[in-house]
Formats: structure tokens, C-alpha cells, sequence
């Protein structure tokens, strides 16, 4: 997998519910009924993420005012916003928090928000936000994570005179700290309600330990012991609130594409001694049906026991995505879904960014924060001038914020910042639809006398998701199975959506029309196809009408 995604620490606080005494006094009832309409007020979701919901308001960066002058590989933007701004879901009312320069991922602590801005050295910076707009600039260094309730947030600390993690509670008072010595290497791996992890590298020895209230250090274990070679990062995280555990998967990246080269899957107990256990050094089909030794696991519990999967749970992602990462724009188009607590995938929206608007939309992130989901989407220009290898370069343009509700299940999403969405998708939608289905080729085409070596009973099928391929395979399928693929976009031709398809591994296009005849919709189809040599220049292209298949014609051909 290559290493394309920023782990993000996704928080979801159950809410308390208080039954109300009808026999009580009503200054109790009063009393208990603001009680209960605090914990709603403070209820926080997605935190750690780049949108954050306190109460009925949703925060995140102002990138309508970003100033971004570099262009991005990948096309990813969200380090790139600016300020802090609210989005009142009862009101539709978007107010701004503060304009200060901050970016990146929001933490909420203590009625605050914790978040970063780099300055005029390049030094990041991490400021602390208030609900009121009041500004504290807290010092150099990043914001490692915020406990599950939120009352403790970790934060590493850049100081000249001694890095350090510092763990903080609501109040700003320091929790614990753990200091980096200059022979060791210090690194933050997660947070619980009580207890920072942390791992220390001394002579290539890693372990792994945890440090709660009054500083007390208590080593979990050695991480080094476990089989696993080389530095580790801790690339996920999860803490199991009813046993005590805390599960991670730690990664060993190498190569020229910096990409895991090898992983393990570990338990420890935060505060209880020598706790560490080894879960599984690579892949185990146990703990991860649906994955495959390529994949890096997705930590998750399902009912108590703990599984692995593809996507990070309550997360929205498009249907052709490369791991569960929204970069790397060639690979990622098409459905919005939605993998809910139980690791299922939903479609949310059917081809919410096709295949031919992926080099100009690119979605940056998607969160589920209770009962509405939101989705940032960039609008880019391809900037090909400064691509690197495999990671295609794009310039900023616009950022659309998009509201989906995730008890309605409506094939849409209301914009409520960037402008309009629709009209940026150059893919014609309405057009494309009688296109879909499975086509029958009636006769070739023929012209000046030509007739192609090919099959005369072809059966092509076109597809909701934009591809289009020859049933029988027998047409363009000798190198592999993406060799019968082709990848469509629309085009217009006075008042027709013509399609248009290009495939990858042989290098050839297809066009289609759609016409009447004697009432009956007809398929026009022509595929270009390349030149065996030189010496060969005949015609290089053939053109076939088709007919729509019924079911019944379908069942009788194909059973």
C-alpha cells in the first residue's frame, strides 16, 4: 500500500439519556432537564478530524479564503485552509470562529479548539481557539490526538530546550508530560481517557509504554521482540473502552515508493505492566476476511471481538479509491459510500463524481457526524508541469462543503459552501442514462468494401459506473482482464450525448450514438484501432450497430 493517507482519530461520544421523575420537585426537573441539554450541547463528533460537530454546529477550515500558491500532488488541499469557521445545522447560518492563520486537522478540548499555522520560518505552530474567538498561541510544535471523551488532548511540543509530549485537561493545565532525551527517539501513538502511549527507540530497540496521572511511566513492552525489523509508525489506533484494551498496528515502510513493507497488529493494557501481546505479524484471515496480504488493516470492534477491514468506519469514500485514500486522483471516481460501525459499505450517491470530471474534482474527505454526513470536494486544474512519479500534481480553484442526511437516503447532497456543485460536473448524467445496458450487435457497418475480421454476434455491456465491455471477452481480451475494458465520458454533438471511451492497455477508443428505428432505440459503435505495422494501412476502424437486450432475450442467449 503506498503510504498516501493521514490516519485521523475518529471520536463518536454516546449520549446519556436522564428520565425524568414525574413525582420530582420542578426546580429537580428544571435541573435535570438543563443537565440533559448540556450533554447535548456538548456532544462532539468526527473529532481529531477536518470537520468537527459541537453540539447542532459543524466546524472547519474557511478555504473559500485561502491563498494557496503551490500547486498540490494528489490534489489534496485540506492543509491549505485558513481560519475557523461554523456551519449551524438547525439555522443553515455559517459564521466565522476566528480568521487567525491555522490549518489542518481540529481538535476539541476544554470548549476549545487546538489546531496549527506555520510561520514565517516554516515552524509550525500550535494555537489554541475558544468558542468565543479568543486566541492563545501555545508554542511551536502539532497536535497528536484528543482522548475519546475529549477532556485530554496530546500535543508534541517543539521546544529548543526539551521536546516533549505534553497531554493537556479541559482546562489547559498540563496532565502529564514525557520528555524526549537527545539519545532516544520519542513518538506519540494514542490517547485514552487516562493514559498517553508513547514509543521510545534506543540503540534500534522500540517499546512501547504508557503514562497516566503523576507521570508515572509504565512500560507496556518491546515492540523489537515481536518479529518486526526496522523503524515503526504507528498508523492506527484503537481504544476498547469496556475491557481496557488498546489495539495498534504499527508499520515498517522501505523502498523507493516509501510503502509498508511489513506490519504487525498488537494489544497492551495502558497502566498495566508487560501487558503487550502480539495479535498477528502480517496478514491473518481471521481477524480480516475481505483483505488480502497487500492491504493494510483498518482497525475495528464488532460486538467486543476485533476485526480488520478496507476502510476506516463512519467514513465516506468513492467506489474506485486506491486503500481507502482520496489521492492519487486517476484512481478515484465514481459512487459515494459509506462504511457504516459494522464495516458494511453503502452507496450514498450513485456516480457522485464520474470518471471523466476526476481530474478537475477531487474529494478530499468525507464525515459521518451523527445523523448528517458532510463531504469536502476540491475543485482543481491538472498541473502535469510538476508531477512526480506516480503522484499527479493539480492547482487549487474552490472547495465545495456538501450536507448529506444519513436517515433519508436521498441520491443527492445540498451544497452549503463553495457554490454549485452540479454545474461542475462536465459529465452529462441525464444524457448518459439510455445508454445503460446490455447491447447486441445486429450487423457491421461496412464501408468502401471493408468488413473487419470480427465476431458478428457481439454483446457489449454499458454500465451505470461508465465502463463499457465486450460480454464474451472474445473481442480485446488476450492481455489481461482491463484489456475488454473501456472507460466512457460524454460529448455532445448538437443536441445528442455521444459516448466516448478510451481503453488503457491497448491504447484504442470507441465512440457511440444513439438513434430511432421503426421505434426502436439503436446503438451506433465504433472502435479505433491501432496499426499492427507500417506496412499495414488499411483501415483501422470498425463500426457495428447494436439493439438493446431484453431479460427475455438475455435469458434464452444466457441462461
Amino acid at each position: 500500500m503506498k503510504r498516501l493517507f493521514v490516519m485521523l482519530l475518529t471520536v463518536s461520544v454516546v449520549l446519556t439519556t436522564v428520565s425524568l421523575n414525574s413525582k420530582a420537585a420542578p426546580h429537580a426537573q428544571k435541573n435535570m432537564q438543563q443537565s440533559k441539554d448540556q450533554e447535548e450541547t456538548d456532544q462532539v463528533y468526527g473529532n481529531g478530524g477536518y470537520l468537527v460537530k459541537v453540539g447542532q454546529k459543524v466546524f472547519f477550515h474557511d478555504y473559500q479564503k485561502t491563498d494557496v500558491m503551490e500547486p498540490s500532488l494528489g490534489g489534496q488541499f485540506l492543509e491549505y485552509g485558513r481560519g475557523i469557521c461554523s456551519y449551524d445545522e438547525a439555522t443553515g447560518e455559517i459564521s466565522k470562529l476566528t480568521d487567525a492563520p491555522c490549518s489542518g486537522s481540529l481538535y476539541y478540548c476544554g470548549d476549545s479548539f487546538y489546531s496549527t499555522w506555520i510561520d514565517e520560518s516554516g515552524k509550525s505552530q500550535i494555537i489554541r481557539v475558544s468558542m468565543d474567538g479568543e486566541i492563545q498561541k501555545v508554542g511551536p510544535g502539532i497536535v497528536s490526538g484528543v482522548s475519546e471523551d475529549s477532556n485530554l488532548i496530546a500535543l508534541w511540543c517543539d521546544d529548543a530546550s526539551m521536546k516533549h509530549i505534553d497531554v493537556l485537561d479541559v482546562s489547559g493545565m498540563q496532565y502529564c508530560r514525557i520528555d524526549k532525551k537527545s539519545d532516544i527517539s520519542l513518538s506519540f501513538c494514542g490517547l485514552t481517557d487516562s493514559d498517553v502511549i508513547y514509543q521510545k527507540t534506543e540503540d534500534d530497540v522500540i517499546k512501547l509504554y504508557s503514562m497516566g496521572a503523576g507521570n508515572k511511566e509504565i512500560y507496556l513492552g518491546t515492540l523489537s521482540e515481536l518479529g518486526i525489523y526496522g523503524s515503526l509508525e504507528c498508523d492506527d489506533f484503537l481504544y476498547d473502552t469496556d475491557n481496557g484494551e488498546a489495539y495498534f498496528v504499527f508499520a515498517h515502510y522501505g523502498g523507493p515508493v516509501d510503502s509498508v513493507e511489513d506490519y504487525i497488529v498488537v494489544k497492551a493494557v495502558p497502566g498495566d505492566k508487560d501487558s503487550l501481546e502480539l495479535i498477528t505479524h502480517g496478514y491473518d484471515y481471521e481477524i480480516m476476511p475481505g483483505l488480502t496480504y497487500d492491504d493494510e488493516p483498518k482497525l475495528r470492534l464488532n460486538d467486543g471481538k476485533l476485526l480488520c477491514g478496507y476502510y476506516d468506519l463512519d467514513k465516506l469514500y468513492l467506489s474506485h479509491s486506491y486503500m481507502g485514500s482520496h489521492m492519487l486522483s486517476r484512481f478515484v471516481y465514481g459512487d459515494l459510500l459509506w462504511c457504516n460501525s459494522k464495516g458494511q459499505i453503502q452507496t450514498m450517491i450513485s456516480n457522485f463524481i464520474p470518471y471523466m470530471d476526476k481530474d478537475h474534482l477531487i474529494m478530499q474527505t468525507g464525515e459521518v457526524l451523527g445523523d448528517e454526513a458532510y463531504v469536502l470536494v476540491a475543485e482543481v486544474i491538472r498541473d502535469p508541469g510538476n508531477d512526480y512519479k506516480l503522484l499527479q500534481a493539480f492547482d487549487f480553484v474552490n472547495m465545495y462543503v456538501l450536507r448529506l442526511p444519513m436517515k433519508a437516503w436521498i441520491d443527492d447532497a445540498e451544497v452549503i459552501l463553495g457554490g454549485d456543485f452540479e454545474a461542475s460536473i462536465t459529465f452529462d448524467k441525464e444524457g448518459f442514462k439510455p445508454y445503460i445496458g446490455i447491447w447486441r450487435m445486429d450487423n457491421f457497418i461496412t464501408e468502401d468494401g471493408y468488413e473487419p475480421d470480427h465476431s458478428k454476434d457481439m454483446w457489449i455491456n454499458i454500465t451505470d459506473t461508465q465502463e463499457l465491455y465486450f460480454i464474451d471477452n472474445a473481442e480485446y481480451g488476450g492481455q489481461g482482464v482491463y484489456s475488454n475494458l473501456f472507460k466512457l465520458s460524454t460529448s455532445t454533438a448538437g443536441d445528442k450525448c455521444l459516448i466516448v471511451g478510451y481503453n488503457e492497455v491497448l491504447g484504442i477508443t470507441c465512440t457511440g450514438s444513439l438513434y430511432e428505428e421503426d421505434g426502436e432505440v439503436k446503438l451506433i459503435l465504433e472502435v479505433q484501432e491501432i496499426k499492427e505495422s507500417i506496412d499495414d494501412p488499411g483501415p483501422s476502424s470498425w463500426k457495428g450497430s447494436f439493439h438493446k437486450v431484453s431479460n427475455e432475450e438475455w435469458s434464452i442467449e444466457w441462461g
